[in-house]
C-alpha cells in the first residue's frame, strides 16, 4: 500500500507541475516564434527567461527584439504580453500582441488590444502643446513636399508610434513614444531646435494591471 500511494502521490505532482502556468506554458501556447517578432535585419544574440516572474526576452546589443510577460488573473487564467521589433533603414518601432490562457490551460485566446489596455491618443503623452505649435508651423511645406494635404494629426502619427514596455518584475506596464525621423530626413528641413522639443516633449504613461478585471487602467 506504501508503494501505491507513493505512486500517486508522484503521479499527482507530475500532473500539477504538467498544467502549472508558467512563462514556458505561455510561450509555446501562444506559439512563439523569434521569426514572428524580429522584423529586423538583426540577429539575436541574447534571451533571458525569468521564471518566477514570468518573464521572458531576447535581445541584440542594446535592443529588445522581443518581450513575453505573463499576468496571472484571480480566477487562475494568464493574460499573455508579447511584443517584437520592427526596423527599416529609417525607423523603428514596436508591435504588440495580447493572448488570454484560460483557467484549463490548454490553448489560448487572441484579444483585440481594446479588451485590456485603455484607450491613449499620442497627446495624452504630449507635455504642454508644443509638438502641435511645432508640427503646425512646418505642415505648409510637410504637405508641398511629402503628404500634400495632411493634417498635424497625420504628421503626428507619422512621427511617433507607441511602445508597450512589459515589466521583468511587477505588474507595471510602462507605456512610451518612439520616434522616427524620416520626415526632417528625408521631407522637410526641420530647425535642430524644433526637432529636439519634439523628442522631448513627451512623457512615458504608466498602466496597473487590474487582475478581476483582466484588464490594465491608467495608474
Amino acid at each position: 500500500m506504501k508503494s501505491v500511494s507513493i505512486l500517486f502521490l508522484f503521479i499527482s505532482f507530475h500532473c500539477f507541475t504538467q498544467n502549472k502556468l508558467d512563462i514556458e506554458k505561455a510561450k509555446a501556447l501562444i506559439g512563439y516564434n523569434i521569426y514572428d517578432y524580429n522584423h529586423a535585419d538583426s540577429m539575436p544574440t541574447d534571451s533571458l527567461t525569468d521564471v518566477k516572474n514570468g518573464y521572458f526576452e531576447v535581445s541584440y546589443d542594446y535592443a529588445k527584439l522581443c518581450q513575453i510577460g505573463l499576468f496571472k488573473n484571480k480566477d487562475g487564467s494568464g493574460l499573455v504580453i508579447s511584443t517584437g521589433y520592427y526596423s527599416d533603414e529609417q525607423c523603428s518601432m514596436y508591435f504588440s500582441y495580447f493572448h488570454l490562457i484560460p483557467s484549463s490551460i490548454d490553448t489560448s485566446v487572441v484579444l483585440e488590444p481594446s479588451r485590456v489596455l485603455p484607450a491613449l491618443t499620442f497627446r495624452d503623452f504630449f507635455v504642454g502643446d508644443s509638438v502641435d505649435l511645432i508640427i503646425k508651423k512646418y505642415l505648409p511645406e510637410i504637405n508641398k513636399n511629402y503628404l500634400e494635404n495632411g493634417t498635424i494629426d497625420q504628421v503626428i502619427s507619422e512621427v511617433y508610434d507607441i511602445h508597450y514596455i512589459v515589466p521583468r518584475k511587477g505588474t507595471k506596464l510602462k507605456v512610451e513614444l518612439t520616434i522616427c525621423d524620416y520626415i526632417p530626413t528625408n521631407a522637410v528641413s526641420i530647425d535642430p531646435k524644433d526637432w529636439h522639443i519634439i523628442e522631448t516633449s513627451i512623457k512615458p504613461i504608466y498602466l496597473k494591471y487590474n487582475k478581476s478585471k483582466k484588464a490594465f487602467e491608467i495608474e
